[in-house]
C-alpha cells in the first residue's frame, strides 16, 4: 500500500539557483522565476506591478542610455536624458520632453551630479558642462578673450608705466583666469577711466580689475565691480593701495567620463587614463568650476598596465576599479597634501556602469584574468575586502555578452540591486535582461529573480519633492517608464477613514468596519444647495423637480495622491424616495494650494463619475453630500459596500499589456530521493 506524504514548499526566499544539479536544490529555489519579486513578507514571491509611460510619444527608435532626477530650488525638478545627440527635460504634468542641449556626441554615456544647485555632467567626449535649471554653460570659469584698454586720462596721482588685467567672477564668487594684459598705460601724475569687457554668460556676476605697479609685471588687484554691465572703471588707486595679487590658476577642468561628488570636491576620471582630477576647496569655501591643472589630480597606479575604468565615492575616499584591481584614495581631513592610494583589492571590474554603492557595500561585476565573470561586494575598504557572492548566478554572468558589458547598467534601489543587461542568446543589440537581486543580512544570502525587461538606464526619483519612483530610459526607443507603478487609488472603507474629515449635518453610525453616515434632521439647514432645484443635477434625479430642502456633506482631510492621471469616482449610497447624493473633488500640488482650490463641479453617479476633467496633483481633497427633500429620510445614506468612497487613479497610461509571470520548479525530488512518486493533489495558495 502506497504511503502518502505532504510536500510543502512555503519559502521561497531563496530565488533562482541554476548553478547545480537539480537534485542538490533545495525545495525553496527555483530553476527559473521570471517578472516576480521576492516579497517584503517573508519567503513570498509577488509578481512585479507594471510600468507606465512617462512620455505617451515616443522619442523614436534610438535607446535612452543616461538619464538623472535634478532638484533644484526649494522645489523644482527636471527629468534629464540624452537621447541621440540631445539633452533633454521633461514636463512631469505633459508627459514631453524639449531641448536644453543639442549638437553632442552622440552614442556617449552620461555621468551626472548635482552640486550648490547646479547640475553637472560629463560624457568623455565633449566637454564638461554644467545646467541651473535654465542655461547651459561649459563647466569652468572662462577668462575674458580682450583685454581692458585706456579711454581717457583723468585726475589722479598715478606716474609711471603700468598693465591692466581682468577676471571674470561667476556666481558671485568663482574667479576665472586673467585677461591678456593691456598695452602699455604711460601715466604722469593722473589716473585713467579703464574700459574693462562684459561677459554674455549668465551666470557671471561681476569682475576684478588688476593693475602693475609703477613699471612692475606683477598685478594686484585695483577693485572689484560687482555687476556685469559697467563698461568702465575710474583707476586712481595708488600703489600702495592695491590689494592682493592676482591669481592664475584657476583652469577650466579636462573632459571626464564619470565623475562622483565627496566632500565637497567633483572628482573626475579622465578617459583612458588613470588620472583621477578634483576641484579645489580654499579657506573652507568649495570651487565646483575650478581647477589647478598642476596639483589638482591624482594618479593612480599607472605603471600596472590597466586603467581606471569606474570611480566611486565612500566614506573613506574614492575607490578607483581598473580590470583586475581596484584602489582607493584616501581622502584624509581633506588635505590633499595627506592623501594616500592603496590597492584594496586584486579584483576589477568589467563593467563601469554597473559598480553599484549599496547599504551593505559595493556590488559589482568582475572578469578574473581567466576571464570567468562573478559578482563581489566590497563591504570595506581594507585589504582583500571583498568578498565573491555570485556563486549562485555564475550562469547567468557568464550568458552577459562580452561585446557589450561595457552597457551593463546597474542601480540600488528598493532594497534591490538591478543589472541590466544583454544576454548572448537573444541576438538583440542592448540589454534585453535585468538581474534583480535581494541582498539579505548575509552577503552571501540572496535571492534573486531576471526581468525580461529591456533598460537603457536606470533613474532613481529619491528626492523630497519625489515618492521614491524609479524612472527607466528604454534600450530599444526613445521612451521613458515609470518602473513597477503602483495604483494612486484612494479607497476609505471604514469609520476611521471617514472620521478624521469634518462633518456638516451629517450623523455617523454603526461600527468601524461597517459605518452608515445620515442626514442629520437635529441641525441648521440653511446651505449652498438650499435653492437649487433637483433637476438642475443630471443622472436619475432628473425625474425631480421639488426643491432641495436638505443637505450635508462630508468634507476629507486634504489627502495625498500623488497622481498623474484622475479616472473614476465610486462611492456607495443608498437613496430614499426623495433623496440624492453627489461628491465634489478639489486637488493641488500643496497642502494650501488644494485647500485654497475651488471645487469641481458635482459628480452624481455613484458607480463610476468621470474624473478625468480634474487637474491630477499631489494631493486631494473631497466632499460627499447627501440630499433630501423629507426629513427624518433613514433611507438615504453613506454606507460601506466594499468601500465607502474611492477615488481611482495611476501614474499614467499602461506600458505593458500583460507580465508573463513564470516560475519553473525544475526536476526536483521533492525531498524522498530514489522513491517514485504519484502526485494525489496539488494545493496552490495565492
Amino acid at each position: 500500500m502506497e504511503e502518502l506524504r505532504e510536500v510543502i514548499v512555503d519559502n521561497f526566499r531563496s530565488g533562482m539557483v541554476t548553478n547545480i544539479d537539480p537534485s542538490e536544490r533545495n525545495l525553496f529555489s527555483f530553476k527559473e522565476i521570471l517578472n516576480a519579486r521576492i516579497d517584503q513578507e517573508e519567503g513570498s514571491l509577488v509578481k512585479r506591478l507594471p510600468s507606465t509611460k512617462y512620455n505617451e510619444t515616443s522619442l523614436g527608435s534610438s535607446p535612452i542610455n543616461s538619464g538623472y532626477r535634478y532638484y533644484y530650488g526649494s522645489s523644482s525638478k527636471e527629468l534629464i536624458i540624452n537621447y541621440e545627440t540631445i539633452l533633454k527635460k521633461g514636463d512631469d504634468s505633459a508627459g514631453t520632453f524639449s531641448n536644453i542641449k543639442t549638437g553632442l556626441t552622440s552614442g556617449t554615456k552620461f555621468s551626472f551630479l548635482t552640486y550648490k544647485d547646479k547640475l553637472y555632467w560629463c560624457n568623455g567626449t565633449d566637454n564638461n558642462m554644467r545646467y541651473d535649471g535654465t542655461n547651459v554653460r561649459d563647466m569652468g570659469l572662462p577668462a575674458p578673450t580682450s583685454a581692458p584698454s585706456l579711454n581717457t586720462k583723468i585726475s589722479g596721482s598715478l606716474s609711471g608705466d603700468y598693465y591692466y588685467k581682468v577676471t571674470y567672477q561667476y556666481d558671485g564668487y568663482q574667479e576665472s583666469n586673467p585677461s591678456s594684459a593691456s598695452s602699455k598705460i604711460t601715466y604722469s601724475s593722473e589716473g585713467g577711466k579703464i574700459n574693462i569687457p562684459t561677459s554674455a554668460d549668465p551666470a557671471c556676476t561681476g569682475r576684478k580689475l588688476y593693475r602693475t605697479t609703477a613699471g612692475g609685471s606683477v598685478y594686484y588687484l585695483v577693485s572689484a565691480i560687482s555687476n556685469n554691465t559697467d563698461t568702465t572703471y575710474d583707476d586712481t588707486t595708488v600703489d600702495g593701495s592695491l590689494g592682493a595679487q592676482i591669481e592664475t590658476n584657476h583652469d577650466i577642468p579636462p573632459k571626464w567620463k564619470m565623475m562622483v561628488l565627496h566632500k565637497d570636491r567633483i572628482f573626475g576620471l579622465k578617459p583612458d587614463s588613470c588620472e583621477i582630477d578634483y576641484t579645489p576647496i580654499d579657506n573652507y569655501v568649495s570651487y565646483p568650476d575650478m581647477y589647478d591643472s598642476t596639483v589638482n589630480y591624482e594618479i593612480v597606479a599607472e605603471d600596472d598596465g590597466e586603467k581606471v575604468k569606474a570611480i566611486v565615492a565612500v566614506d573613506e575616499g574614492i575607490l578607483c576599479f581598473k580590470d583586475t584591481k581596484t584602489y582607493i584614495i584616501r581622502t584624509y581631513n581633506n588635505d590633499p597634501n595627506a592623501w594616500e592610494i592603496d590597492l584594496i583589492d586584486e579584483h576589477g571590474t568589467c563593467c563601469p556602469w554597473a559598480v553599484v554603492p549599496t547599504d551593505k557595500g559595493v556590488v559589482y561585476v568582475e572578469r578574473n584574468k581567466y576571464l570567468q565573470k562573478d559578482l563581489r561586494i566590497l563591504a570595506g575598504t581594507s585589504r582583500s575586502a571583498s568578498v565573491p557572492i555570485g556563486f549562485r548566478i555564475k550562469d547567468i554572468l557568464d550568458t552577459f555578452k562580452d561585446q557589450q558589458l561595457d552597457d551593463v547598467k546597474g542601480i540600488f534601489y528598493g532594497g534591490r540591486v538591478y543589472l541590466s543587461y544583454t544576454d548572448n542568446y537573444s541576438g538583440l543589440e542592448q540589454n534585453n535582461k535585468i538581474l534583480i537581486l535581494q541582498l539579505a543580512k548575509g552577503l552571501e544570502i540572496y535571492g534573486y529573480t531576471v526581468d525580461n525587461t529591456r533598460i537603457g538606464c536606470f533613474i532613481p526619483a529619491m528626492g523630497s519633492a519625489d515618492d521614491g519612483q524609479m524612472y527607466i530610459g528604454a534600450s530599444n526607443e526613445g521612451r521613458v517608464l515609470r518602473v513597477e507603478t503602483p495604483s494612486s487609488d484612494i479607497v476609505h472603507k471604514i469609520k476611521t477613514d471617514i472620521d478624521t474629515g469634518a462633518f456638516t449635518r451629517i450623523k455617523e453610525s454603526g461600527t468601524d468596519d461597517s459605518p452608515e453616515f445620515h442626514l442629520d434632521e437635529s441641525t441648521d439647514w440653511s446651505g449652498e444647495f438650499s435653492s437649487l432645484t433637483i433637476n438642475d443635477m443630471t443622472q436619475t434625479i432628473d425625474s425631480y423637480t421639488t426643491l432641495i430642502d436638505y443637505n450635508g456633506y462630508i468634507e476629507s482631510d486634504v489627502l495625498y495622491i500623488g497622481a498623474i492621471s484622475l479616472t473614476k469616482l465610486y462611492w456607495s449610497a443608498a437613496l430614499g424616495a426623495n433623496g440624492a447624493s453627489g461628491v465634489k473633488l478639489r486637488t493641488g500640488d500643496t497642502i494650501a494650494a488644494c485647500q485654497s482650490a475651488s471645487w469641481s463641479s458635482l459628480f452624481t453617479d455613484s458607480s463610476g463619475s468621470d474624473i478625468s476633467g480634474v487637474s491630477a496633483k499631489k494631493y486631494i481633497q473631497y466632499r460627499m453630500y447627501l440630499f433630501s427633500d423629507d426629513l427624518p429620510d433613514a433611507d438615504t445614506k453613506f454606507y460601506r459596500n466594499n468601500y465607502v468612497i474611492k477615488i481611482s487613479a495611476g501614474l499614467g497610461s499602461p506600458f505593458e499589456d500583460a507580465i508573463n509571470f513564470v516560475l519553473n520548479i525544475g526536476l526536483r525530488d521533492l525531498g524522498f530521493k530514489g522513491l517514485i512518486k504519484r502526485i494525489r493533489q496539488v494545493v496552490i495558495e495565492y
